[in-house]
């Protein structure tokens, strides 16, 4: 047991002294490479067109009924909204009576 104890606390720790070797190599930083306007113009037009290839379009009645469904779902929205300013409106006119 005292032997398993002695083995799990022998831990070697080598010391790093990096201060004397970072003062001898002094290194210039990389200077990045600049890129020209048109190139990065290219680059985002290509990568634009490939995005757009990934795109899978719907058919022209899959479109039609999403379409229906978006009218339909603004209308009852609206017609909800509406009538909450209508109710909120009538009940403040009200209260303005009152006072």
């Amino acid at each position: 047991m005292n032997n398993k104890d002695n083995n799990d606390n022998n831990v070697s720790v080598k010391s790093v002294d990096n201060t004397e070797s970072s003062e001898s190599k002094k290194v210039a930083p990389k200077k990045k490479t600049k890129i020209s306007l048109k190139a990065k113009i290219l680059k985002a037009l290509r990568e634009y067109k490939s995005e757009l290839k990934k795109i899978v379009w719907f058919n022209r009645e899959q479109t039609f009924k999403s379409s229906v469904i978006v009218i339909i779902s603004v209308i009852i929205v609206s017609a909800f909204i509406s009538s909450l300013d209508y109710i909120f409106s009538t009940a403040l006119l009200w209260l303005g009576k009152l006072v």
